[in-house]
């Protein structure tokens, strides 16, 4: 899968489709990966790869609404590139992106910009030895799922 392919299938489940959502939901689930490894560090019993895999792929599905809503969805041709950064980085690069678009919705970043975003995303996938693709179609799956269900709307990661 492409990520303007994956990018363009988010859009069924985006039920608010506003840059401000999308924004506050980023930087939500870049703190959810470090709630993750908070409960590693402490010594809870968990699956970290499916953790991180839930993880990330809800931090992939902000990042491609906002890839979508600031008009560069179908500019992304490949799959993003891996840079050599640490989680710290990476993430914070995130939040800044979140930040960002929250006190400047109507400045969106360039091309440039969420191409590196992507990049950065791919990082922590490759740092928690997650394949980019399989995390966006585990996500997309999850999403389907819900959307069978009806429940899109909902507090829990297990609805």
């Amino acid at each position: 899968m492409t990520l303007p392919e994956y990018i363009e299938q988010t859009r069924t489940t985006d039920l608010v489709n506003t840059v401000r959502h999308a924004a506050l939901g980023l930087i939500s689930e870049v703190g959810e990966v470090y709630g993750v490894l908070a409960k590693i560090e402490r010594g809870d019993s968990i699956d970290r790869a499916e953790r991180m895999t839930g993880e990330l792929g809800d931090v992939a599905w902000y990042l491609a609404r906002l890839t979508d809503l600031f008009g560069h969805a179908m500019i992304l041709e490949h799959q993003p590139w891996l840079e050599n950064r640490s989680r710290e980085e990476v993430s914070g690069q995130l939040i800044q992106l979140g930040a960002n678009a929250l006190t400047h919705p109507n400045k969106p970043p360039s091309h440039y910009q969420l191409t590196c975003m992507w990049s950065r995303w791919a990082r922590l996938c490759q740092i928690e030895n997650l394949d980019p693709a399989t995390v966006l179609a585990a996500n997309l799956a999850k999403l389907r799922d819900r959307a069978a269900r009806k429940v899109l709307q909902g507090d829990g990661d297990h609805r």
